[in-house]
């Protein structure tokens, strides 16, 4: 993932992709999936979620259902259906390989249905020409709250980010 630029007043708090590539696979053996994952997966993301930062984790069902369990708030993040061509052409341009392109594309509308009506999280759905950056300071305000809220107030609120939605 590529570095998100820290927007101002936020200096303080740590962003981390957490990749869940090493966890989910044993290490030294090829192909063989780790009987651990998700749950060791997300162990570490519990215990990293309670830091003051934002941690991006990989957003399969599985671990979607252990952090709910393990009682992890978490916003889901995602494009518009629509805007296949566009995001494919942003894999293929950042260098993923013709395989993952060629997956993402074959699953595309089936993940996007599923991550759209996930509940017990908030959703952005960014639109066209946007990135997590675009968003972020305004994103940071609404999850972390001003001050002149409450945290339930600020999450229960609809938000409306420059061309982004983020359903009530």
């Amino acid at each position: 993932m590529a570095s998100v630029e820290k927007p101002e007043g936020f200096e303080q708090l740590s962003f981390e992709d957490l990749d869940s590539g090493p966890f989910s696979w044993v290490v030294g053996d090829s192909g063989a999936r780790n009987e651990e994952f998700p749950r060791n997966y997300v162990d570490v993301v519990a215990q990293r979620a309670r830091s003051e930062g934002v941690l991006f984790v990989s957003s399969h069902r599985q671990t979607r259902v252990l952090l709910k369990e393990a009682g992890v708030r978490y916003l889901m993040m995602y494009q518009e259906v629509g805007l296949k061509e566009e995001y494919l052409s942003r894999y293929r341009r950042r260098g993923t390989t013709g395989g993952a392109v060629a997956f993402v594309e074959k699953h595309w509308d089936a993940w996007l249905k599923v991550d759209s009506e996930e509940e017990g999280a908030r959703h952005v759905v960014l639109g066209a020409g946007q990135y997590v950056e675009d968003v972020m300071a305004q994103l940071l305000t609404w999850w972390f709250g001003t001050g002149e809220e409450t945290e339930e107030e600020t999450l229960s609120g609809s938000l409306n980010i420059g061309g982004c939605s983020v359903p009530s």
